[in-house]
């Protein structure tokens, strides 16, 4: 693969991979991801809202957290001179399919 090319998309999939990291973070920040049930029983209130935060905020994680990985391994993969090739067949992904989607681990007819 092009040089250039590879460079384009290393840089793309890094600008993925701090804003996939910060909404992780946004989460974490926004409350916990563990719940922590200490008022129970005393304010329903309170209660709901750290019922409701918790269900959001883990769904989110278990969303973004596979997402990250992808990124990651595709940066990785740049790293080893491996990117670009189908880890099923190893036909190369074409560029196309790579710009719809840089963290792309198959080509198109291996992809699930």
């Amino acid at each position: 693969m092009d040089t250039v090319l590879l460079r384009e998309f290393k840089q793309q999939l890094g600008r993925e991979q701090a804003r996939l990291r910060a909404l992780l973070a946004s989460v974490a920040k926004e409350g916990r991801i563990e719940p922590v049930f200490e008022n129970m029983d005393t304010d329903e209130e309170a209660n709901q809202d750290e019922v409701e935060t918790f269900v959001t905020n883990i769904g989110t994680k278990r969303e973004l957290e596979p997402q990250l990985l992808r990124v990651e391994h595709a940066i990785e993969k740049i790293d080893r001179d491996e990117y670009g090739l189908c880890e099923k067949c190893g036909a190369d992904i074409t560029v196309e399919r790579l710009h719809a989607a840089p963290e792309a681990e198959c080509c198109a007819e291996h992809a699930e």
